[in-house]
């Protein structure tokens, strides 16, 4: 309500010359303040009644906002109609004077102190107008917003009547309720009518807002204009004073008769010239300050017409060639950071002078005295006839050290305003690149390749094949070369040198490649040496092509055929120079073969590869290069196009050789390196080698040409530094190698130290100190392997980055709204596609951390902690689920659906645990506790009911137990914790052995018990503390029965220690001629006679 009053105030504002009606009484007030008297008598009764007094001050509280409410209606029916009486006339009124020029001031016959005045006033102005405009700004975007507002509240239902206060009420509520029916009812009608007022009105009071807008901005134009005519004025007039002083200061001619006289006006001399200096750099200053300003804001409105175009237009060829020429405009942020270091010099400068300033005038504050130290080597007699000449001159140089003084706080005032002016600047370059950078890219600046005729293709073939322009520009060139000869001179010495010195750099390169590993003498000197030998050897082809394009270059700047030949030159050099010094790193038997290892087959591959980049890329991109750079739509859009369409050709079959899963070099990798990950992606990496030129054509191809071509920049840049990088980590592996090498030599030839004499250890040699050589070995190469992947992920970024902005051109795609909360108040936030984006790639991220993060934690722990691996599981097990659930969070609150959106669905879900899936719920919160309290860990020997057997692994569900069978059971968390468990390596790994021995009778039980104790003593496995027990048990009916109890170490190795203890005892037993008796039965016969006549009678016939 608040807000309307204010926006009603404003257009209240905007009509100079109307004034508001009296206000009106209020509604009621005398009612009202009955009502309160009577509160204050029942407040003050004997027996107050709180009941009553509580609802009355509740009434009379609502009596007081309705009334407001009446209030604000009513102001807003007066503003609405005196709008709708004089909006017109104001109006025009406005329109009328944005029309008008402001007078500019008569300078003419004006010394520099008036001119500093109105300078000064009309900063002012300028200032005051400047806050006009910002309240214009705010008044209109507050107006055009009410157009919502108002639409919005035309569809809303109208306030319902106020009901009738209840019967049987106190007559004093009644009376209070009554009017708060009356008031209330009063503010409803007035809001209707200030609501239909309003909307009759909005038209005419949005033109009033932008009328006052464009008023206000028309008067700070003129206002501007104004200042730079007076800044010009007051520096042509600083700069003629000073120069007036600097003449009159170089007319010393009477001051040449004595040598202090002419050092004096020397002095003054150079006094007056810096302040001609300073004048002059004021002006300097001011002009590159307003040239600043006019530039930042023709970027600012160049780029609102482009926003506006791009609406309109949308993404169209016109719109990418419009960015691109304005992109070609820009200065650089290099530029703008040089000159702003430039300016700050001459705040030194000003500082030095102030410094000199406060030197010289304090010596002239004591004239007399000065003039005594200069007269004080002079005769007497000559005295008297300086002194005059000496006074003048000193007061010359005190008025220019005034001027000097006078001129500094502009001069610091215009180079602070500079500095905020290039800064300024600075801030609109980088948000006009921004622009150009997130749009440029998805825009097409050509037409599609099947709407160009032929005749155009036809055409600027010929033209770029046009024999005569060559011949033209070599002709134009040679000219350039006889009118300065010194630089071609320079290339054509070092390219015949180079040249000259070829043959003995290949022979110096197949001898170091020739030299075998760890040859004495050998350094890192010799491979480094051995890549710059590498690196010269390919030198003289591309520098003489770089120093004719130079020369080209330099000699022509029509933009014809001349230069457009010496930028493409340009261009193809460097990479002429990769591609040779890469062949030169692959000739057989060469640096990459000996040095790191390289197998001949990549080799061969990666030559024949080379021969391709450099008979059949560089001639196609020279071609392409030409016709781009020659800057013609037509050359660019067809010979242009077409050439760099069939450089990605070739590109792309030299990748398909490179990259084929069954040939080149993926089938050495792959012979070499089996079970390596990226073998399983080989497809992957063809696919991506051959379709992605194919795909950058294509783009091409459908006019997408600039995006095409800078893809396949950045995608050539990065392969040729992972080719760097790739040598940069064999010389580590090499450098290594060496080292390891010399670690070893070292060690081997380090003579053993002496056995120690006498003493404990006697006979013993010492243990040389340091870690292993291979320890050393295996570590280095781990972190010579993270260089590289850090310092590869650094290069793909610098790269890859200046085309990173254009993915906020996602951020444009707007896909659903939601109502958000933002510092305690609800908004409108719009998700779009790179929110969507986004959040697909923090899944994959989340997915991706969440399934291999674990597996370092592992290594990280095992090795810098002590844990053991249930306390390792259980850690990544719970990082695990923090990743999900973090992951699940930003995932979720990046696509608009946050906690307080979700805690109904978590509620209801909730519900359903507790009901449909409580099993599984309670399997998961059992699995939380079993992560956190630990009663089982994973490898842990447990029985469960009658399975026994290892944890192996503690899932959201379910616990795998693996038997001694090495079957795998699923046993749920629930039962784990609701159910009795036997952790048999909980607190302590370590269990006992039982084994029950007999012997025969009449073997002595005392020499049993001690040959039982020996044997267990004799089985390493056993733990001798506690020590092993023997009990003699009792007599049984075949043997006497001994028990031995001992302790092994670990559960794990029961069994086998078990089954030692039983070799073990029994072979003691038989050394010892102790037998272990079997059970025997006696069986007594008491009439054989029958036994006789069944063994002995005769069978029957068959």
């Amino acid at each position: 309500m608040i807000s309307r009053l204010i926006i009603v105030l404003l257009l209240i504002g905007l009509a100079p010359g109307l004034h508001a009606a009296p206000a009106t009484a209020p509604a009621g007030g005398d009612e009202i303040q009955s009502l309160e008297s009577s509160l204050k008598e029942a407040e003050g009764a004997a027996k107050p009644d709180a009941d009553l007094i509580g609802k009355l001050r509740t009434r009379l509280e609502a009596i007081r906002h309705e009334q407001q409410r009446l209030q604000q209606a009513q102001a807003r029916i007066e503003a609405a109609r005196l709008i709708q009486r004089d909006g017109q006339k104001r109006l025009d009124r406005l329109i009328a004077k944005s029309r008008e020029s402001l007078p500019m001031p008569v300078l003419a016959g004006l010394d520099v102190e008036h001119i500093s005045g109105l300078l000064q006033q009309t900063i002012a102005d300028e200032q005051a107008v400047q806050e006009r405009l910002e309240a214009s700004v705010r008044a209109r975007t507050e107006v055009e917003q009410r157009s919502e507002t108002l639409r919005q509240a035309s569809l809303a239902a109208p306030p319902a009547a106020p009901a009738p206060p209840p019967p049987g009420e106190a007559p004093l509520l009644a009376r209070a309720g009554k009017l708060l029916a009356g008031i209330r009812q009063q503010a409803n009608e007035a809001e209707s009518q200030a609501l239909a007022l309003e909307q009759a009105t909005q038209p005419l009071a949005l033109q009033l807002a932008r009328a006052t807008h464009q008023l206000a901005q028309h008067e700070l134009e003129q206002l501007h204009r104004r200042r730079e005519q007076i800044e010009a004025a007051l520096n042509a007039r600083r700069l003629a004073e000073a120069q007036a002083t600097q003449q009159s200061a170089s007319i010393a001619a009477q001051y040449q008769s004595h040598p202090l006289l002419k050092r004096l006006a020397e002095d003054n001399q150079g006094w007056a010239d810096r302040l001609s200096e300073m004048t002059q750099r004021l002006g300097e200053v001011t002009r590159q300050r307003e040239d600043a300003a006019r530039r930042t804001e023709a970027m600012r409105e160049d780029m609102a017409t482009l926003k506006k175009r791009l609406e309109q237009l949308g993404l169209g060829p016109v719109i990418g060639n419009l960015l691109l020429e304005e992109r070609a405009d820009l200065p650089s942020d290099a530029q703008l950071a040089r000159r702003i270091k430039d300016n700050r010099t001459t705040v030194g400068d000003i500082q030095l002078l102030d410094l000199d300033l406060a030197h010289e005038q304090q010596a002239l504050a004591a004239p007399l005295t000065l003039i005594s130290q200069l007269l004080l080597d002079t005769p007497e007699e000559e005295q008297a006839r300086l002194t005059p000449d000496i006074q003048r001159l000193l007061k010359d140089r005190e008025d220019i050290l005034q001027r000097l003084d006078a001129i500094k706080p502009p001069l610091l005032l215009a180079v602070d305003d500079l500095e905020f002016a290039l800064e300024s600047q600075r801030r609109a370059v980088r948000d006009f690149s921004g622009f150009i950078a997130q749009n440029l890219l998805w825009m097409p600046n050509a037409r599609p390749l099947w709407r160009t005729s032929w005749a155009d293709y036809r055409d600027s073939v010929l033209a770029l094949l046009n024999l005569r322009g060559v011949w033209d520009a070599l002709h134009q060139t040679v000219r350039g070369l006889s009118a300065h000869p010194w630089t071609p001179t320079g290339f054509a010495l070092l390219f015949i040198g180079l040249l000259a010195i070829r043959p003995r750099l290949r022979a110096r390169i197949r001898e170091l490649a020739d030299r075998p590993f760890g040859q004495r003498g050998e350094t890192l000197w010799t491979t480094l040496g051995a890549i710059g030998l590498v690196g010269l050897f390919a030198l003289p082809w591309p520098v003489l092509v770089a120093g004719i394009g130079f020369r080209l270059r330099e000699t022509t700047a029509d933009g014809g055929l001349a230069e457009g030949l010496g930028q493409a030159m340009i261009l193809i050099a460097p990479l002429l120079l990769y591609a040779r010094a890469s062949l030169s790193l692959f000739h057989p038997n060469g640096l990459a073969e000996r040095h790191f290892g390289w197998s001949p087959q990549t080799l061969e591959t990666l030559r024949r590869a080379m021969h391709l980049f450099i008979g059949g890329v560089l001639p196609l991109g020279f071609v392409a290069a030409l016709a781009i750079t020659m800057d013609t739509e037509a050359m660019r859009d067809g010979a242009g196009r077409l050439s760099f369409m069939l450089t990605l050709t070739v590109l792309a079959v030299m990748f398909g050789r490179l990259l084929h899963p069954r040939g080149g070099i993926i089938l050495h990798w792959r012979m070499t390196h089996p079970r390596h990950w990226s073998v399983r992606l080989a497809p992957l990496w063809f696919a991506l080698g051959v379709g992605l030129p194919i795909l950058f054509a294509a783009l091409a191809a459908v006019g997408y040409f600039y995006s095409a071509g800078i893809l396949t920049q950045k995608l050539v840049t990065s392969l040729w530094l992972a080719l760097a990088l790739a040598v940069v980590y064999d010389f580590g592996l090499r450098a290594l190698r060496l080292a390891q090498r010399r670690l070893e030599s070292q060690r081997e030839q380090a003579a053993p130290p002496p056995p120690r004499i006498g003493g404990e250890g006697e006979g013993m040699s010492l243990v040389p100190l340091g870690m292993d050589v291979d320890q050393i070995s295996l570590q280095s190469r781990k972190l010579l392997n993270f260089s590289m992947v850090v310092a590869m992920l650094f290069a793909l970024y610098a790269v890859w980055a200046p085309i990173l902005p254009a993915l906020g051109f996602f951020d444009q795609i707007l896909l659903w709204d939601y109502r958000g909360e933002i510092k305690g108040e609800l908004v409108t936030v719009s998700v779009s596609l790179g929110d969507l984006l986004l959040s697909l790639l923090m899944l994959f991220t989340m997915w991706m951390a969440a399934r291999n993060l674990p597996g370092l934690m592992e290594i990280l722990l095992e090795r810098w902690t002590g844990q053991d691996a249930g306390t390792r599981y259980a850690t990544i097990t719970i990082t695990r689920y923090i990743i999900i659930a973090i992951g699940l969070v930003l995932i979720l609150g990046g696509l608009g659906l946050q906690w307080s959106q979700m805690q109904w669905m978590v509620a209801a879900l909730g519900v359903g645990l507790g009901f449909g899936l409580q099993e599984i719920f309670a399997n998961f919160i059992s699995g939380l506790i079993i992560l956190f309290e630990r009663p089982v860990r994973v490898g842990d020997l447990v029985s469960i009911g009658d399975q026994t057997g290892h944890i192996k692994k503690i899932h959201i569900r379910a616990t795998v137990l693996e038997d001694f069978d090495r079957k795998e059971i699923i046993v749920p968390n629930k039962k784990l914790i609701t159910e009795q468990v036997t952790n048999w390596t909980l607190s302590d790994t370590s269990t006992r052995v039982l084994l029950d021995v007999g012997v025969a009778y009449g073997t002595d039980p005392r020499e049993v018990e001690a040959i039982l104790v020996e044997a267990a003593h004799s089985v390493e496995d056993l733990l001798p503390d506690p020590p092993p027990l023997v009990w003699f048990m009792g007599f049984g009916d075949s043997a006497l029965n001994f028990r031995l109890r001992a302790f092994v170490a670990d559960a794990d190795n029961k069994l086998g220690t078990t089954s030692e203890l039983h070799y073990a005892i029994e072979k003691a037993l038989r050394d010892h001629g102790i037998s272990i008796p079997f059970p025997q039965r006696d069986i007594h016969i008491r009439d054989i006679s029958g036994l006789n006549q069944k063994l002995f009678q005769e069978p029957k016939p068959t």
